[in-house]
Parts: structure tokens; C-alpha cells; sequence
């Protein structure tokens, strides 16, 4: 994959939150109108659309100097990399480690369960489509009900004020801000964690 240039960088930053945030509006108002199924599916989009923010960032923070780009290329288009990033992300700002004492070895542990990943993508899956497998036939509706996608909403929802600390919406405005600050180091260390985390020096 070839370069992409900072001009078009800094306008992905500033469109993917303003479709992450458009995404997770929908959510809601399928949510507020008990289309639990659906509110579900788009919720779990505007995650992956945010997760997107932590990549583009990276990339700005080494687009002058030798960066991945086919690693970029290959990881933004799929949904378990997003998810991944994503779930790393949250789990940073979530969780307390201060009083681990081998931080990696606890954030490795947390990345490495995957199952909550699975049943995000498979619950996107079952939010717009017929199950139709061993366990019988099933609607959207009947898998997913009013307190599973209300709880994702709300802690999506959460997710969705950090990014917007450290970003702008409009692509005219948006600078590359926050790549020193603690949203940028976040972002960052999520992604370099994931790519090679014995290379990764946590804050203490």
C-alpha cells in the first residue's frame, strides 16, 4: 500500500468520529424505539469505526518516517483488528493496574480472551440477520434484548467522549493535536501493544 498523505489523515480523523458519532445517534433512537437487535449492530460498528481512530493516529505519528502501511492497509478493513484495538483501548482507560505488578503480563491476559470480541461480532451478525443453525431458527429480535444493547450503548457511549477529547469533527478545523497528550498515548500505546508488545514501555 502506498503512503497515505497528511492531508487525507487529517481529514479521516476528523470524518471517522463524526461517522462513529452518527452511528452511535441511530443506536440510540433504534434503542429508544425497541429495535434492540439493530441498536446492537450499529453500536457495535461505531466501535469499530472508532477503533479506526487509534490506527489513523499512529500512522500520523510516523507518516514521515518508515511506517507499515500494508500493516495499516490489511488491519483497518478488518472487523476482529478493530475490535481488538478497540477492546485494548477500553481496557486501558477501564482498568486499574496500579497495583500490578507485571502490567504487560496483566494487559496481555485481558487482550487474550477473546470471547467477548466473538460474541460482539457475532451479536452485529445476529442484529441484522435470521440465525439459522443447529439451535433452530432465530430473529434478531430473539437474540438480543433491551439490556444487552442497552448496556453496550452506555459504555460504547463512554468510549465515544474519550475519543472526542482528543479529536476534532470538522475536517477543515482538525489539527494533529493530542498524539503527546494522554488520549494520544493511549491510542498509540494500544496500537504498539498489539503489534509488539515486548517493545512497549508502560507509564508506570
Amino acid at each position: 500500500m502506498k503512503p497515505i498523505a497528511a492531508a487525507d489523515l487529517k481529514k479521516a480523523r476528523a470524518l471517522v468520529l463524526a461517522n462513529a458519532t452518527e452511528l452511535l445517534e441511530d443506536a440510540l433512537f433504534l434503542l429508544n424505539d425497541g429495535r434492540y437487535a439493530r441498536s446492537y449492530a450499529l453500536t457495535v460498528l461505531a466501535r469499530e469505526e472508532m477503533a479506526k481512530l487509534a490506527m489513523v493516529v499512529r500512522a500520523v505519528l510516523n507518516a514521515h518516517e518508515q511506517f507499515d502501511w500494508d500493516r495499516f492497509d490489511r488491519r483497518i478493513k478488518r472487523h476482529e483488528a478493530k475490535l481488538e484495538v478497540f477492546a485494548l483501548v477500553e481496557i486501558i482507560i477501564s482498568t486499574n493496574l496500579s497495583q500490578q505488578v507485571e502490567k504487560k503480563a496483566e494487559l496481555r491476559r485481558l487482550l487474550s480472551e477473546p470471547e467477548n470480541r466473538r460474541r460482539l461480532n457475532e451479536g452485529k451478525q445476529d442484529g441484522f440477520y435470521v440465525s439459522v443453525s443447529a439451535k433452530g431458527v432465530r430473529l434478531p429480535s430473539d437474540v438480543i434484548f433491551d439490556e444487552l444493547a442497552r448496556s453496550l450503548y452506555d459504555r460504547t457511549r463512554t468510549m465515544l467522549e474519550f475519543f472526542r477529547s482528543g479529536e476534532e469533527t470538522d475536517p477543515d478545523t482538525s489539527v494533529f493535536a493530542g498524539i503527546t497528550d494522554l488520549y494520544g498515548k493511549i491510542i498509540c500505546l494500544a496500537e504498539d501493544f498489539i503489534e509488539s508488545p515486548d517493545s512497549v514501555v508502560l507509564p508506570r
